[in-house]
Parts: structure tokens; sequence; C-alpha cells
């Protein structure tokens, strides 16, 4: 009897002290997870290539390293990632957005949205040469001229797909003031709008790569909808045009030339394009380590982006220092990190 009193009495006692071990247990687990370093990656609106190929980098992240958890958000485009980091300093250092060199221009400046200049944002990656157009689905508008008096749809106020177009037609062909109805939308909004004609004109995009002069391209998921459900016409900008809204903005704006391809129901698309180097940015206060990690979980598996969507194929090892920046604009860690691997950085 008293062996048996014992017996219960151990038994009690181990099932107490799993009581007592399983919180630590929990804790201890919970404290593993906890010291991994938690980054977070501002996209940009549903509809953009680069909306999902952000969602790629963050689970990309997160399959292959031990230490870094990685968590998507979408944004309402570049100019609001970079109000996000200049409104909380403490998410600086651990904060991954998309941007481009125009928009970055545009914090420096102070113009709008901005009311304070903003510094301090570097690259360290490419993303994908995202490159705009302006597409009509009536074969009667030509040219830009043909704009008078027509309705056009831009980006939303403040961000780079509305100031480009606008210095385009403002200071490229001075017939802004000339247009009709200019309203502001996403390019899934332009898209709609396009589709059931209450647009005369707007603004989509394409994603591109490739060395040549005439780079081969995709559209983006909105503008590949657009161009599968109607027939579509490009209306060109001239490399003359560029020139003068460069010259009169200040503005980095330059185009990319596409090859001639045909969409869906669309004619064949070339000509130049609205180009802003879409690209991952991090302020210069993150971590020599943590950038260089992301850098080469992004270099190792580059091939992998283009699993996600079809311009991912922008995403390649030897493209990934191409930022249209210099150098000093790069992350110091990120621009060390392609020179080991025998990349030029920057342009």
């Amino acid at each position: 009897m008293k062996n048996k009193v014992f017996f219960i009495s151990g038994l009690c006692f181990l099932f107490l002290l799993c009581i007592l071990l399983n919180p630590a247990l929990s804790f201890i687990k919970s404290a593993g997870a906890a010291d991994k370093i938690e980054i977070q990656i501002y996209s940009n609106p549903f509809g953009h290539t680069t909306y999902v190929i952000s969602f790629a980098l963050a689970e990309i992240i997160n399959k292959n390293s031990p230490r870094l958890h990685a968590t998507c958000l979408e944004s309402k485009g570049s100019s609001a990632n970079i109000l996000y980091v200049q409104k909380n300093p403490s998410a600086r250092k651990y904060t991954v957005l998309i941007s481009n060199p125009f928009a970055v221009h545009q914090a420096a400046k102070a113009d709008p949205p901005f009311s304070q200049p903003f510094t301090g944002l570097k690259a360290i990656s490419i993303l994908a040469n995202n490159c705009g157009f302006l597409v009509t689905t009536n074969p009667n508008i030509k040219t830009i001229q043909d704009l008078k008096g027509k309705s056009v749809g831009l980006g939303p106020k403040g961000i780079t797909l509305e100031y480009i177009p606008r210095f385009l037609l403002d200071y490229g062909y001075g017939i802004y003031d000339d247009l009709g109805r200019v309203s502001h939308s996403s390019f899934d909004g332009v898209k709609n709008a396009l589709i059931d004609g209450s647009l005369d004109v707007g603004i989509q995009s394409s994603t591109m790569w490739g060395d040549e002069e005439e780079k081969d391209w995709v559209p983006i998921p909105a503008t590949e909808e657009l161009l599968s459900t109607k027939k579509c016409y490009l209306v060109d900008i001239s490399d003359e045009a560029y020139k003068k809204a460069r010259e009169k903005s200040g503005y980095p704006l330059y185009p990319l030339r596409a090859k001639p391809k045909a969409f869906g129901k669309s004619e064949a698309f070339g000509g130049n394009r609205m180009w802003w180097s879409n690209s991952w940015w991090v302020h210069e206060s993150m971590d020599d380590d943590v950038v260089r990690e992301i850098c080469s979980i992004i270099y190792d598996h580059a091939e992998e982006f283009v699993t996600y969507h079809a311009s991912g194929k922008g995403i390649t090892k030897r493209a990934l220092a191409d930022v249209a920046v210099p150098e000093r604009d790069f992350h110091p860690a990120a621009a060390q990190f392609y020179k080991e691997k025998g990349l030029k950085v920057g342009q």
C-alpha cells in the first residue's frame, strides 16, 4: 500500500511539473520568435505589379531567413510610403518601401504632399522598370494634341503617376490647361473608366527589361485586363517633350523605349514609356547587416520572382543594382554587396 501511495504521489508530481513547465516552454518558444527582426514592406495599391512582387519578397524572406520576418502591406503609393517613414522615425530602421528616384526627389524638395523636406532614403535593389503610357479606346485620338477637350485619367494626386504625365502634358506640350475633365485614380480605376467609356484617355503601366534599346515588356495586371477587353491605342510622347519637361520641372524625367508588342485585342504597342524605375528603398539608419541579408536573399532567389508574376522576369542577378540613381544614393551595405558580386552600382 505504501508503494502504491508513493507511485500515485510520483505521478501527481510529474503531472504538476508538466503543468508548471508548459507555460515556461511556451514562453521560451515565444521568446525565440520575438528574437526575430520584424521588417515591414510597404508596397503599392492592389492591381500594381509592385504589389504582387513585394508580397513575393516578404514570402521569400520568410522562407529563407532564420532571423528576419517580413510583413508586406498594401499602400497608396511611393509618396505615401515616404510620408510614413518621415512621420514615424521609430519605423525607419525596420521598413523597406517601394519608391523611385522621382518620388525621392519630390520628398527632398518638399513638393506636395510633403510639407517638409525629407532625405536619407537609400536604394537597395531594383524591383521593376515600371513604365507608364497614355492609352485610349478611341481610334480618332492619335496624338497628344488630340487630347484637347478630352477627359483624361491620371494617377492619384501628389504621387509619381500624377506628377510625370502632368509635367509632360504641361511643360512638354503646353496643353494641360486645354484638357477637358482631369480625374485621378489608381490603375485599376482608370482601367475600369476606359472600359466603361467614362474616360477618353488614361494612364496605364508595364514592366520592362532587357539590355537592348527597345526593351521587352508585359502589362501590369490592371493593364493586361484592359488590353484584353478593349481594342486600345497608344498616345505616344516624344523625346523632345521629355527634355522640355525635365528642364522646366527640375525632375528626373526620362523615357524607356518599348518593343512593339500586341496584347489581347489591342494593336502592337511600342514607343516611349514614362519611366519611374520602381525600386526597394530603406532609410540610411537601417543596420548594415540587415540590408546585406535582404540583398543577399533577393540575389540568391532572383529567379523565383517570375513565379509570382511575369513581370518578375525583370528581377535578375545582374539587374539588381541597376536603379536609376548614382551609387551615392544606394545604402552603403547594398552597394558593397553588389560590388562584391561584380555588378556596377547605379546608373
